[in-house]
């Protein structure tokens, strides 16, 4: 076959643009002329996964791996397959033979650290990350990623020296900042020696003199005060504002299951279509698109600290009302009462969920419902728990104290089920309740 490598580049065209229907006929074209070139089989394979083809693209990279079973690529995109369909063994061992093969792939080492925490080993799977990281030093979701768990496993020394690397090629990145701060407070709350902490949040504060939020939240560790909450409404905006641009895509893939529940749970409540709702925290409006067919011409109001966000939702022109707030100031303030209040995928963000649950009380309508999401906390027994990478995590008992202090009454508390996470061990809880009076 001529101009081979001119056919490689208009598939690779076709694959980085998307056009996965014209890539899989190109590709099946390709393989009839010449039906022992593996390449020809890997790009069927990923046009077939592009169109959601899944048996048939694992068919196809088992012919790609046939055709050359020294391909290392090939067999990595088996893997990641098989481990997003959760057939986590054969992804496993489909990863652990590209490496064997080729031990200088970095997806390989990802995949193989995603496919380890589902099964439960986070410490080889953090062994895999780091090999990643080696190869790939430039990749700042690797190293935020490796030093989140090492935190989780309380290695105050590797979790320091991998964001340090980070924060000296990345200073002006503020969500980086945030983690940072998360993993020591995190680290000191649980079991980290305070002057050790405190040596590195010097150190930290030397690097970024001028930044206040670090300069705010060192002093904290400094001063060894350990309720300091880091996640701060500046911290918050600035997480949100560097996710913004992938925010709807990583949701829809991570936790679909999340917004598949609030719509499910919210059409079991109600059939009428003439409802006053608040999406608190309602971000880009992925919650809002579930929550449109129920609400009453202009009865739609989202909030959201983030205006990166926001400028999203209102360009989808979901809402009827946009504000940019934090919740319970924007409940406190606003006259309005509400059928339904929700907060999708919001409170794992703050650590005041008391003033949150009576601010969402005194603003529903009598006999109007909340539902809202929080992630429980399995770790240890305490109510509330800050976990890396940004995370506050509560008791199933701590939330249900709350909303009957509240005079809430609890309809449902239940887990969900979401597919595509990396913390897996956190559960996601949904629970409904509704005022009475």
């Amino acid at each position: 076959m001529k101009n081979v490598q001119e056919i490689i580049a208009r598939l690779n065209l076709l694959a980085e643009s998307g056009q996965n229907e014209e890539l899989l006929k190109q590709a099946e074209r390709y393989i009839k002329e010449d039906k022992d070139f593996p390449l020809f089989y890997l790009f069927k394979a990923n046009a077939l996964r592009g169109l959601g083809e899944f048996d048939k693209a694992i068919a196809a990279y088992h012919e790609a791996i046939a055709k050359d079973p020294n391909d290392a690529l090939a067999r990595t995109s088996l893997g990641s397959l098989l481990y997003e369909r959760g057939d986590y063994i054969n992804a496993l061992n489909a990863c652990d033979s590209a490496i064997l093969i080729d031990d200088k792939l970095p997806d390989s080492y990802v995949y193989s650290g995603n496919i380890l925490v589902a099964l439960g080993y986070p410490e080889q799977a953090v062994s895999a990350y780091h090999r990643a990281y080696t190869l790939d030093p430039t990749s700042i979701d690797l190293g935020e990623m490796i030093a989140v768990m090492y935190a989780q496993q309380g290695d105050l020394e590797k979790t320091t020296e991998v964001f340090f690397s980070l924060i000296q090629s990345n200073p002006n990145d503020d969500a980086l900042q945030v983690k940072m701060a998360v993993a020591l407070m995190y680290l000191l709350q649980n079991g980290a020696s305070h002057k050790e902490v405190a040596k590195y949040a010097v150190i930290w504060r030397q690097l970024l003199p001028q930044n206040e939020y670090v300069n705010q939240v060192a002093s904290a560790l400094i001063e060894n005060k350990v309720d300091f909450n880091p996640l701060t409404q500046q911290a918050i905006d600035a997480l949100f504002t560097s996710y913004a641009p992938l925010y709807d895509f990583s949701m829809k893939v991570g936790e679909s299951g999340m917004l598949e529940e609030v719509q499910k749970t919210i059409n079991e409540l109600y059939t009428t279509q003439e409802l006053d709702i608040c999406d608190l925290g309602c971000g880009t409006g992925l919650v809002g698109e579930v929550l449109k067919s129920k609400a009453k011409i202009a009865g739609l109001f989202g909030v959201d600290l983030c205006s990166s966000m926001l400028d999203q939702a209102y360009d989808k022109k979901i809402y009827d009302s946009i504000y940019h707030s934090e919740n319970s100031t924007y409940l406190v303030q606003n006259p309005n009462k509400f059928d339904l209040i929700v907060a999708g995928n919001v409170f794992s963000y703050q650590n005041s969920l008391e003033e949150q649950i009576l601010s969402i009380k005194n603003a529903l309508k009598n006999g109007g419902y909340t539902v809202f999401t929080f992630r429980k906390n399995t770790i240890n027994r305490k109510d509330i728990l800050l976990y890396p990478p940004y995370y506050y995590l509560f008791t199933e008992n701590y939330v249900k104290s709350l909303l009957e202090k509240a005079g809430l009454v609890i309809k449902e508390v239940k887990s969900l089920s979401l597919t595509e996470r990396i913390d897996q061990s956190i559960e996601m809880m949904l629970c409904v309740a509704q005022k009475l009076s």
